[in-house]
C-alpha cells in the first residue's frame, strides 16, 4: 500500500520501541508481589537472575538474527515476523506454570525485542530525510521509556488491586498475569500498522524496486516539506537528488564490497563497528539501569514508589527535546557531555558497587562492602544493610543511607539528573547513531551487532562501577565519535573514510545530495533569471582525481575520466588534460576548466582540485565503448548504470597503428601531411536535447556559448575547437575526439574556412587524422535517453503514446520467466537465457533471477548485446555470482578485438564461442592472447535446422572436433560442450510434438557428445573435457515445463504426452549418466507471440494471449468501405514492415491480430489462434499495414469488436516478438494489475 505521507505510519512502527519498554519494567513491578513469589517458590537470586536474563539472552538471538531477515524479507516483513514472537512469548508467560515455562516464554518474547531492537531504528534511518533523522530515530528511545512508564504503572497498580495488595499473602496470580498479558497490546499495534507503512527506499534499491522507491522518495519528501499546490511529484528536484545519491551509494557498495557479515571486518568498517557496539555497551554499562530500579532503595527513601515514579515521569518528558534538537546540536555533543555529567552524578552519588547483587551473585561479606569505598555521599553516609531484604532465610547484603535526610534527599537528586542528562543525550543518540554510519549493504547486519552488544552487557555484566565507565564512554567517545549531523546516509563513507581526528571541526562540504539538487533545479531556471546565479550558472565543487590507467605514451592531451567523491566519473563540462612527459620525471595531467589551470597530478597520486566551472553533478563513464557509456540524462526509473573501469582503445594503449604514431609524430612524414589541414571548430546547427552536456548561450549572461563535451576514444575528427565567449574573442581549447551521440546537433568545419559564430575562430594545425581506428560500431547507436521518456510518459496511459509503440507486460514477462526457472530447477537442468528478443538490462534479470548462487548463465546474438549487459555482469560478479555470456553465432574475425575485451573486464570462466569451421580455431586462439582468458567453446551441432552448425555425422564435424581439442590441450580454449538450435521445432502444433523434437536435439547432441569422446580417447587428450549439451529453441525449452507439470497431474495428460515424457525423462538420466551435464536455452519465452501460441508446447493456461508480453500500438488512419473481400471493410493503420517485420504465422494468413481494448464488450481473445476470427493485419508496406476481416473461426465476435474508427488505437499482437522488438528503441512497460498505466520505460541496445 501505498502512503500519500510517510510521518504517518511512523508512530505505530515505534510501537517496536515500546515492546523494548516493556520488556525491560516487565518483571520490577512483580517482583515484590507476594502471589509471584509463592506461585514461584520464593526464588533465589541464582533463579532469580536465570528469569530475569531470559529475556536478553532471547534478545540477544533476535538481534543477530534481524540482519539477515531485514535484509531478505524487507525491514517491514521482519517487523510483523517479531510482532507474531512477541505475542506468543506474552502468551506463553501468561500461562506459566513454574520458572521453566516463564524462562521459554520470556526467551520468545526476547527475539522479538532484539528484533525491534535493531531493525526499528534502521527502517526510521532509511525513511527519514537527513534534515529530521535524528528526531525521527531518537522516537525509538522516546516509545522505550514511555512503554518503561506504562508498564511500571501498570504492574504497580495491578499488584496494589488485586486481592489485598502486594503483601497478601494469598494473592491471586491475576497480580502478575495480567501485567504480562497487557504486553501484547504494543505488539498488535505494530503488527497492524505496518501494512500501512511502505517499504525502505534503500532496500527497495537493493532489490532494484527502483520506481517503489523513486515514489516512496517521494512520498517522504512531501511529507517532510509539505504539500505543494500541485502534490510533490517524483521529478521534483529534492527527490530526484535524493534518488541519485541512493543510486550512486548503492553502485558504488555493489561494486566494492560485499554484504557479509565478514565485511564488518575488513579494513575500516572495523572501526564504525566497534564504535556502535560500544555505544550500545556503554549505554548498558553507564549505569541508567541502577539509577533506575535499586538507587531508590539505597537512598532509604520513604516512598520508593513515588520517587521511582517521578524518575520514569522525567525519562518520558526529557527525551521529548533530544528528539527536536539533535539534528540541531548533533550526535557528539550528546555522546560526550553526556557521559562526563553522568560520570560526575555517579561519583557524587556514590552508587553502590554491586547493585545487581541480589540477582547474581550475592555477597555475604560485611567487610568486603565496606572496602569498596563507594564514596561521596554514599561512602560518607551509607552503611552496609544486614536487614533481610529478600526471601526467606536468603538475606542479601546492600549499602544504604541511614538516618541522613539530606544526602538521602541528595542521591535522589542525582538520581533525577543522571536520568534527565541520559535522556537527553545518550538515550536518544545510541539509536540514532548505530543506524546510520553503515553503508546499506551491510547496515542491517551491523545495527545487529551493535544490538547484540546491547543485549550481551545486559544479559551477562553486572555493572560493577559505572563512574569509571562512564569517564572511558567520555574519553572514548571525545576521541573516536565523529558528527554526522546534517549528513546524509550515502555521505557516512565519506564522514569516516576521509581522513582526520573525530574531535577536529571540519567545514562542513555541500553534501552530493545538495549538489544535486542545486544541479536540477539550475536545469530548470529560466534564462531571464539566471544572471543571478554565479558566473558559471552552477556552484564550484571539488574534484578528486585519481589516474588509475597505465602510463600512455602515445598522447599529447586529451579529456580525462575522473574518480569524484570515490566513483568514476565523466566531467561533464570542457575540462581538459593534458600529457606532460619528459626524461627524468613521472607523466601528469595538467587540468585546466575553461582556460584556468586548475592543478597537476602525477600518474598514480591522487589530489584534490579546484575546478571553479565544473558542475557538481557528474555524468557517469560506462563501459567503454558500449554506446551506454555516451552521456545521458540521469535515468531515475532504470536502476544504478554499474560502473565499469573504461577499456582504452588499441590507438590510446600502445598498441602499433598507424594512427597512433601519426599521433606522436613518429610517423615517417606524418606531421607535415597533416599540418596543412587547419584546425577544426563546432558550431551549432540546431537545438540539442536538454542535458548538461551541450548548451546554447543564453541571454541571462552566462557566457560560456555552446559547450560541447570532448570524450576520449570516440574520435571524428579531432582538432582545436573555439570556445566563444559572449562578446570575447574565442579563446582555442585543444580536442582530441568528438562523442558522435551530440554530431547531429554540431556541424564539424575547417577552422581557416568559416568563422564561430559571431567571433573569429582561430585556427592551429594538429598532428592527428580524422578518425579513431577503434571506433567500435555500437558507439554509433547509442541507447534512447531513458530518463527523458520517462519524465515525458510515465503515469500516462498507452493510449497516449507516440505510435506505433512498443508495449511490455512485465507481469506476463515475469510470469513465463520464473516458469521456466523454475522447471529448470526441478528438474536439475542448467539454463541459459538468451537476450537477442529484447535486448534490455531489466528483462535480463527476470530471466536469470535473483538466486546468487544460479549461474547467470547468457547468449547474445551480437556483441552490442553483450557490452550493452556487461555492467551487469560485472555487477554479478562483483556479489559473487558465476557468469558466462555466449556470443551467439560461430565466431568471425571481426569480433575478436571487442569479444577479447569483454573477456578481460569478465575474466576467467565468463565468456564462450561456438565453433562450426577448423578455420575459426586459429581465430579464438587469438582470444586468451589479448584478453589473457580461454573462452570456453561449443561446437554447434544441426540437427535438422539447416541453419548454423555441421551435422555430427559429417566429416566436417571430426575436423572440428580434432582442430578443437588440440586448442584445448594447449589451453588457449577450453572445449565445454555442444550446442544446437531447433529452429525448425516453430512447425509443432501440440505438446507431445515439442517434447519430441527437443529428444531429437538431445539425442543429436548425446550422439555428437560420443564422438567427441571417442576422439579425445583416440587422440590421448590431456585433461580430457567434461561436456554440456545445450539444447533448446523456445518450443522445445517450453516443452521441458511439460515434465513438471506431468508430474502433479494438474492437467490432461493424453497417453501420446505421457508417452513422450517419460522418453524424455529417460533421456535426461541417460546423459547425466555419461557423465554430461544438460542445459535449456531459449530467447522468446518471456514475451512470447503468435507463433509461440501456433506452436502449442506447453499446456493453455501457460500459453495464452494474456501470457504474450509484447504488444505494438498502433492508430486506425482509414477506413475503406466494402473494399475487402465479399464487400467486407478494410483499414489502414499506422505500423507496416519496419513496425512488424513481414514474419508469417502458420495458424493464419497475416502479419499480426489487433484488438482494441478500453471498450466495453471488448476483451482479450481466449480461444486458440487458429480459431480467431476478426480483424488481421493482412499485409504490410513500408510504414502501414492494411487491416482486413478473417472470418470461418470458432471465435464468436461481439460488435464491439466488429466496429472499426479513423483515430481508434490498436493493439497489435505480433507473429514473431524477436522482429518486431527489432524496430524500436524502447518498451513503454505496463503492468496487468495497473491497467493501461505506463509504469517504466526499458531501453533496448541496437547494432551490432
Amino acid at each position: 500500500m501505498e502512503m500519500a505521507n510517510i510521518r504517518l505510519p511512523l508512530p505505530g512502527s515505534l510501537s517496536g520501541g515500546a515492546l523494548f519498554g516493556f520488556d525491560i519494567s516487565s518483571m520490577s513491578g512483580v517482583l515484590g508481589t507476594q502471589a509471584y513469589k509463592r506461585f514461584f517458590g520464593y526464588p533465589t537470586s541464582y533463579t532469580q537472575g536465570a528469569i530475569t536474563a531470559s529475556m536478553p539472552a532471547g534478545s540477544l538471538v533476535g538481534a543477530l538474527a534481524s540482519s539477515i531477515t531485514a535484509d531478505r524479507l524487507s525491514r517491514k516483513a521482519a517487523l510483523q515476523v517479531s510482532c507474531v514472537f512477541w505475542i506468543v512469548g506474552s502468551v506463553v508467560q501468561c500461562a506459566a506454570m513454574g520458572v521453566v515455562m516463564l524462562c521459554v516464554g520470556r526467551a520468545i518474547a526476547g527475539v522479538c525485542v532484539g528484533v525491534t531492537s535493531s531493525i526499528v531504528p534502521v527502517y526510521q534511518s532509511e525513511v527519514a530525510p537527513k534534515e529530521i533523522r535524528g528526531r525521527v530515530v531518537s522516537l525509538q528511545q522516546w516509545a522505550i521509556t514511555w512503554g518503561i512508564l506504562i508498564q511500571f504503572f501498570i504492574q504497580y497498580g495491578v499488584a496494589e488491586s488485586v486481592s489485598g495488595g502486594p503483601r497478601d499473602p494469598a494473592q491471586s496470580t491475576a497480580a502478575f498475569r495480567i501485567p504480562w498479558a497487557v504486553q501484547m497490546v504494543p505488539a498488535v499495534v505494530l503488527l497492524v500498522s505496518l501494512y500501512f507503512c511502505p517499504h525502505s527506499p534503500r532496500w527497495l534499491a537493493t532489490r532494484d524496486r527502483w520506481r517503489e522507491a523513486l515514489l516512496t522518495l517521494a512520498a517522504l519528501h512531501e511529507g517532510t516539506y509539505g504539500r505543494t499546490s500541485e502534490g510533490m511529484t517524483i521529478h521534483d528536484p529534492r527527490v530526484r537528488a535524493q534518488y541519485r545519491e541512493i543510486e550512486d551509494a548503492l553502485r558504488f557498495e555493489r561494486e566494492q564490497a560485499d554484504g557479509s557479515f565478514a565485511a564488518l571486518i575488513k579494513g575500516r568498517m572495523v572501526r564504525r563497528v566497534v564504535l556502535g557496539m560500544s555505544i550500545q555497551a556503554w549505554s548498558q554499562l553507564c549505569g541508567m539501569n541502577i539509577m533506575m530500579l535499586y538507587v531508590m532503595e539505597a537512598a532509604e527513601i520513604g516512598s520508593p514508589l513515588l520517587t521511582a515514579s517521578i524518575q520514569y515521569v522525567i525519562n518520558v518528558v526529557l527525551t521529548l527535546p533530544a528528539i527536536l534538537f539533535l539534528d540541531k546540536w548533533g550526535r557528539r555533543p550528546s555522546l560526550v557531555i553526556g557521559s562526563f555529567l553522568m560520570m560526575a552524578y555517579l561519583f557524587i552519588s556514590g552508587t553502590p558497587p554491586l547493585p545487581l547483587s541480589h540477582l547474581t551473585h550475592p555477597v555475604k561479606d560485611v567487610a568486603q562492602l565496606e572496602s569498596a569505598h563507594p564514596g561521596a555521599l554514599q561512602h560518607h553516609y551509607g552503611r552496609p544493610n544486614t536487614a533481610a531484604t529478600a526471601t526467606q532465610d536468603n538475606k542479601d547484603i546492600s549499602w544504604v543511607v541511614v538516618g541522613h535526610r539530606g544526602a538521602s534527599w541528595g542521591i535522589v537528586v542525582c538520581s533525577y539528573l543522571f536520568v534527565a542528562t541520559f535522556a537527553t543525550t545518550w538515550g536518544p543518540t545510541s539509536w540514532t547513531y548505530p543506524a546510520e554510519i553503515f553503508p546499506s549493504r551491510i547496515r542491517a547486519r551491523a545495527v545487529s551487532v551493535c544490538t547484540a552488544a546491547n543485549w550481551l552487557f545486559n544479559m551477562v555484566l553486572a555493572f560493577a562501577v559505572p563512574p569509571l565507565f562512564n569517564a572511558a564512554a567520555f574519553l572514548h567517545m571525545l576521541l573516536m565519535a565523529h558528527e554526522t549531523k546534517g549528513y546524509t546516509l550515502e555521505q557516512m563513507d565519506d564522514v569516516f573514510d576521509r581522513g582526520g581526528h573525530a574531535w577536529e571541526r571540519k567545514k562542513k562540504s555541500v553534501s552530493r545530495v545538495e549538489a544535486m539538487e542545486s544541479q536540477v533545479e539550475a536545469s530548470d531556471v529560466p534564462p531571464e533569471r539566471r544572471d543571478t546565479r554565479d558566473k558559471s550558472g552552477l556552484p564550484c565543487t571539488t574534484l578528486a582525481a585519481e589516474v588509475t590507467t597505465r602510463p600512455l605514451t602515445t598522447l599529447q592531451s586529451w579529456t580525462w575520466y575522473l574518480i569524484v567523491d570515490d566513483r568514476l566519473r565523466f566531467v561533464p563540462w570542457l575540462l581538459s588534460a593534458r600529457v606532460e612527459r619528459d626524461a627524468e620525471s613521472s607523466p601528469s595531467l595538467a587540468f585546466c576548466s575553461g582556460e584556468a589551470l586548475v592543478g597537476t597530478l602525477e600518474l598514480g597520486r591522487r589530489e584534490h582540485l579546484q575546478a571553479p566551472n565544473v558542475p557538481p553533478r557528474m555524468i557517469m563513464k560506462n563501459d567503454f565503448p558500449n554506446p551506454q557509456c555516451f552521456p545521458q540524462p540521469d535515468d531515475a526509473e532504470r536502476g544504478p548504470p554499474w560502473r565499469v573501469p573504461p577499456v582504452l582503445p588499441d590507438a590510446l594503449s600502445g598498441r602499433a597503428s598507424s594512427a597512433s604514431r601519426l599521433r606522436s609524430g613518429s610517423a615517417r612524414g606524418g606531421e607535415k601531411q597533416m599540418r596543412g589541414r587547419g584546425g577544426w571548430r563546432l558550431e551549432p546547427t540546431g537545438r540539442p536535447p536538454r542535458c548538461s552536456l551541450l548548451t546554447p548561450t543564453d541571454g541571462g549572461g552566462t557566457g560560456q556559448g555552446w559547450r560541447q563535451l570532448l570524450e576520449l576514444g570516440s574520435a571524428a575528427r579531432p582538432g582545436k575547437v573555439g570556445v566563444a565567449r559572449q562578446h570575447e574573442r574565442p579563446m582555442p581549447a585543444e580536442v582530441t575526439a568528438l562523442n558522435p551521440y551530440w554530431l547531429p546537433w554540431v556541424a564539424v568545419v575547417p577552422g581557416d574556412k568559416q568563422r564561430a559564430p559571431g567571433r573569429d575562430c582561430p585556427s592551429t594545425p594538429h598532428p592527428l587524422d580524422h578518425t579513431h581506428p577503434a571506433m567500435s560500431l555500437p558507439d554509433f547507436y547509442p541507447a534512447s535517453p531513458k530518463e527523458a521518456l520517462a519524465k515525458l510518459y510515465v503515469g500516462k496511459s498507452i493510449g497516449d503514446v507516440p505510435t506505433p509503440a512498443a508495449v511490455l507486460n512485465v507481469s506476463a514477462a515475469r510470469r513465463n520467466c520464473d516458469r521456466m526457472l523454475q522447471a529448470c530447477e526441478q528438474l536439475d537442468l542448467g539454463w541459459r537465457a538468451h537476450v537477442k528478443t529484447h535486448k534490455t538490462v531489466e528483462l535480463t534479470r527476470l530471466q536469470v533471477g535473483n538466486d546468487a548462487k544460479r549461474p547467470a548463465n547468457l547468449v547474445a546474438s551480437t556483441l552490442a548485446e553483450a557490452e550493452f549487459l556487461l555492467p551487469l555482469l560485472k555487477e554479478y560478479r562483483s556479489q559473487g555470482r558465476r557468469v558466462n555470456i555466449l556470443y551467439g553465432l560461430p565466431f568471425p574475425k571481426n569480433a575478436l578485438s571487442r569479444f577479447s575485451a569483454i573477456a578481460k573486464a569478465l575474466g576467467e570462466g565468463s565468456v564462450s564461442i561456438l565453433l562450426d569451421d577448423p578455420a575459426q580455431l586459429p581465430i579464438a586462439s587469438q582470444i586468451k592472447e589479448l584478453s589473457g582468458v580461454a573462452p570456453h567453446a561449443y561446437l554447434k551441432v544441426d540437427m535438422g535446422g539447416r541453419r548454423a552448425g555441421i551435422p555430427v555425422d559429417n566429416a566436417q564435424f571430426v575436423a572440428v572436433t580434432d582442430a578443437a581439442l588440440d586448442a584445448h590441450s594447449q589451453g588457449s580454449i577450453v572445449l565445454s560442450g555442444l550446442y544446437s538450435h531447433a529452429g525448425h521445432s516453430y512447425g509443432g502444433d501440440s505438446r507431445a510434438a515439442a517434447i519430441k523434437m527437443m529428444g531429437a536435439e538431445l539425442s543429436a547432441l548425446l550422439d555428437g557428445a560420443d564422438r567427441v569422446r571417442s576422439k579425445v580417447a583416440e587422440k590421448g587428450t590431456a585433461n580430457p573435457p567434461s561436456l554440456t549439451l545445450s539444447a533448446g529453441a523456445s518450443p522445445t525449452a517450453l516443452a521441458v515445463q511439460n515434465l513438471v507439470s506431468g508430474k502433479h497431474g494438474d492437467d490432461d495428460v493424453t497417453p501420446e504426452l505421457q508417452a513422450e515424457v517419460d522418453s524424455l525423462t529417460s533421456l535426461f538420466n541417460t546423459i547425466k549418466g555419461k557423465g554430461h551435464g544438460v542445459e535449456i536455452h531459449a530467447g522468446v519465452y518471456p514475451t512470447l507471440d503468435l507463433q509461440q501460441l501456433a506452436a502449442h508446447s506447453i499446456k493453455a493456461s501457460h500459453l495464452s494471449w494474456g501470457d504474450i508480453a509484447f504488444t505494438l500500438v498502433a492508430e486506425v488512419h482509414s477506413i475503406y468501405t466494402g473494399r475487402g473481400a465479399d464487400g467486407t471493410d478494410e483499414g489502414l493503420v499506422g505500423a507496416g514492415c519496419l513496425a512488424l517485420g513481414r514474419e508469417t504465422c502458420k495458424a493464419y494468413k497475416g502479419m499480426a491480430i489487433p484488438t482494441p481494448w478500453g471498450r466495453e464488450g471488448v476483451e482479450l481473445p481466449t480461444c486458440d489462434v487458429e480459431d480467431y476470427t476478426g480483424w488481421m493485419v493482412g499485409w504490410v508496406s513500408q510504414e502501414h499495414g492494411i487491416l482486413q476481416w478473417r472470418s470461418g473461426g470458432k471465435k464468436e465476435v461481439t460488435e464491439a469488436e466488429k466496429k472499426l474508427e479513423v483515430g481508434q488505437k490498436l493493439r497489435l499482437w505480433p507473429n514473431h516478438a524477436c522482429i518486431t522488438g527489432s524496430h524500436f528503441g524502447w518498451y513503454f512497460v505496463v503492468d496487468e494489475e495497473k491497467g493501461d498505466e505506463i509504469v517504466d520505460i526499458w531501453v533496448r541496445t541496437r547494432g551490432w
